[in-house]
């Protein structure tokens, strides 16, 4: 199980790519080519990217992406969120439980416990922290 996908990381590489880079704008063939993601692939994820607020895009000659925010306030869960949706360990936790009993599941406590967690790493963790942690 995955709890964080291949786009996603692919999506965090592209990130860290377009914080690191002089020039503003990046386009998505040079983005696609240094992160070692299949072009087609990589403008769905800037795509997302953008929809999320988290890039910019611009079309035309020195069209591309680049960021929409300064990288101490884009967070893993940012980017998760906008990617692959809302961070979920299980499905009961976010929606109704399908069981009914939720207040009476042995194990719902315990699965609070660890999607809190997670939540609390993706909104601690900045681009601003992985770009320190890469140099």
């Amino acid at each position: 199980m995955e709890i964080i996908r291949r786009h996603t990381d692919y999506a965090v590489r592209a990130l860290v790519k377009l914080a690191s880079t002089d020039p503003d704008v990046v386009s998505c063939r040079e983005l696609a080519e240094v992160c070692g993601i299949p072009r087609s692939f990589a403008y769905k994820i800037l795509k997302k990217l953008a929809k999320g607020g988290i890039v910019a895009s611009f079309v035309g000659s020195p069209g591309g992406f680049r960021l929409r925010k300064n990288t101490s306030k884009i967070s893993l869960y940012d980017i998760v969120e906008a990617v692959q949706g809302s961070v979920s360990v299980v499905k009961c936790i976010l929606e109704r439980c399908e069981y009914g009993r939720k207040s009476n599941c042995p194990i719902s406590a315990e699965w609070r416990k660890l999607q809190d967690s997670i939540v609390g790493f993706l909104k601690q963790t900045t681009l601003q922290k992985i770009l320190c942690s890469c140099r």
